[in-house]
């Protein structure tokens, strides 16, 4: 089921299935599926969940919220079963999602450029899950983390393959450069 799902984290974030947006009115809600596709865990524990977005809470007021949002979230997105949760902990089943820059140069790796090139990296830093800031301090914590994460590791891929040999295969160089300096305009 993993392999159907992808996310676009520029702008406003947004889980996809099968190329078709989930849609999620609630910011918390999407906050959750934000946190499983930048985080590494499949698994999270609904303390951590619960401290990552209502960390101005008591436990107990925090853990109900979570609840709540998982909740509503289940009900919006039927029906995908997005999540398998029991009393402590909650296992996304969206692993390995796919982010829309990660498949953009995918598709360029294999002589594709149109996906690569309906993308602007203007502004990517501050365009990183824009919807999502200002929700928890400890969640703006989070997204700054995973946002230097993201940015470097986008970076080092685009430079990557501006050295690949042009017999390689891949789509047009020129293309890369383009977004690599959209992306870091001082390089």
């Amino acid at each position: 089921m993993s392999g159907a799902f992808g996310y676009r984290i520029l702008d406003r974030f947004c889980l996809t299935h099968e190329g078709q947006d989930i849609a999620v009115r609630g910011q918390k809600q999407r906050a959750i599926l934000a946190a499983f596709c930048l985080g590494a865990a499949p698994s999270q524990s609904r303390d951590r969940l619960a401290d990552l977005l209502w960390s101005d809470s008591s436990p107990d007021k925090a853990r109900g919220s979570l609840r709540n949002t998982l909740h509503i979230l289940a009900r919006e997105s039927a029906p995908l079963d997005l999540f398998q949760a029991d009393r402590q902990e909650v296992r996304a089943r969206f692993t390995g999602a796919c982010c829309e820059m990660e498949a953009a140069l995918q598709a360029w790796d294999a002589g594709q450029d149109a996906t690569l090139a309906a993308r602007n990296l203007r502004d990517a830093e501050m365009r990183f899950a824009a919807d999502l800031w200002g929700l928890d301090p400890v969640f703006d914590s989070f997204l700054t983390e995973r946002r230097a994460i993201w940015l470097a590791g986008l970076a080092a891929a685009l430079r990557r393959r501006l050295e690949v040999p042009l017999a390689a295969g891949g789509g047009s160089r020129r293309l890369i450069a383009e977004r690599l300096r959209e992306l870091m305009p001082q390089d």
